[in-house]
């Protein structure tokens, strides 16, 4: 009837969507073997209350002509079963049924689909991931073949000899060698980059003929000098900063810069950065809540910043202590018309007679 009705309103041209919608307190979860016959071939199901998440005891379960119950932690198993169509067509179960007194929950479409049985998987990893021309490249790896057993996947250690290939960005091949897996699985080479390799990825190619399984692993080269010091940043105090409507508040942000070789960056030029504008804020592992103005989904891929503010940068200037270190204290207070939380952000950037180096400091006030 209802595409009658468009027809005739000559409406054959607009979109017709279908929802499947449920009003249940029951919250159900199928898991659906991949065997599809034998003692093996099952669905389990997980009844829980929606509302508080608690195991559901002793709700009927069914599909096709086969039911059970749940026991006490919401669990049931029911042995697949299958059947045929009038053109001979084997038919698997697609609609699950899940009643609980009065209350009534259908998971339509469960299909199962047969995996591989088992399967190689490869762990590589290196040394240190950037190389320079001539340096060492040391690389690591365990190769395990995963076994399916019930409905389980148990890993085995994988035997045999690993052919590689190290090759440049450019595909040239640098060397090829093999290796012998020891009794956990594992291998361990390593090779020297020559003084003329191209910069960029490189990657080494490993194979094991007998079993029929390989993997790719990539590496960077590139020209480099290695850091003389680094440079760390901290804000105290450490809790979470609030704005007072009168009341002067202030945090301190303090950056250190430290020699790789031992000692501090002393008298070193120090820049300061400050500057501020409002963001919005959801705490950790809360992500049902947010401070602040949110997001539109229209805007979701594109930027809404008509409402923000923006408050002026000010710049900062010192030297460092016979600890490296320099501080600077940021005062703040006040309350916009429209509370909204505030991201602080302060960028100090040390120099010397070495190339200089920027870090950020970023603070959520909530105001």
């Amino acid at each position: 009837k209802a595409w009658d009705a468009c027809r005739q309103n000559e409406w054959e041209h607009k979109p017709i969507g279908s929802a499947w919608l449920q009003c249940t307190r029951l919250a159900v979860d199928v898991f659906v073997s991949s065997a599809s016959t034998g003692p093996n071939a099952r669905l389990t199901t997980w009844v829980t209350d929606l509302m508080t998440g608690v195991p559901v005891h002793q709700a009927m379960v069914s599909i096709s002509n086969k039911n059970n119950e749940t026991n006490n932690q919401g669990l049931c198993t029911i042995a697949k079963d299958t059947t045929e169509n009038n053109d001979g067509q084997t038919i698997q179960e697609q609609i699950l049924i899940v009643q609980k007194n009065d209350d009534l929950c259908m998971l339509p479409d469960i299909y199962s689909y047969a995996s591989n049985v088992n399967s190689y998987v490869w762990h590589v990893f290196n040394d240190r991931g950037l190389y320079k021309p001539k340096e060492e490249v040391h690389i690591k790896g365990y190769v395990r073949l995963l076994e399916v057993k019930g409905d389980a996947k148990l890993p085995t250690y994988a035997k045999g000899t690993i052919e590689y290939i190290v090759s440049d960005p450019r595909g040239q091949q640098l060397e090829q060698s093999k290796v012998e897996l020891n009794n956990y699985g594992a291998f361990d080479i390593k090779f020297t980059l020559p003084d003329n390799v191209n910069l960029g990825d490189g990657w080494v190619t490993f194979n094991l003929p007998s079993l029929e399984t390989q993997t790719t692993h990539c590496f960077k080269i590139q020209e480099f000098r290695r850091p003389e010091y680094e440079v760390s940043s901290m804000t105290r105090p450490s809790t979470v900063h609030y704005c007072h409507p009168t009341d002067d508040q202030h945090v301190i942000a303090s950056c250190q810069g430290k020699l790789f070789a031992g000692g501090f960056l002393t008298d070193a030029n120090v820049q300061w950065s400050v500057s501020a504008e409002t963001t919005r804020y959801t705490p950790p592992n809360r992500s049902d809540y947010t401070f602040g103005r949110a997001r539109p989904f229209f805007f979701w891929y594109g930027s809404n910043n008509n409402n923000e503010i923006s408050y002026p940068a000010q710049f900062f200037q010192g030297k460092t202590d016979s600890k490296g270190t320099h501080e600077i204290k940021i005062g703040y207070h006040g309350i916009e018309k429209e509370p909204i939380p505030t991201m602080l952000h302060s960028i100090e950037t040390l120099s010397i007679k070495f190339p200089s180096t920027s870090v950020t400091i970023t603070l959520v006030f909530i105001g």
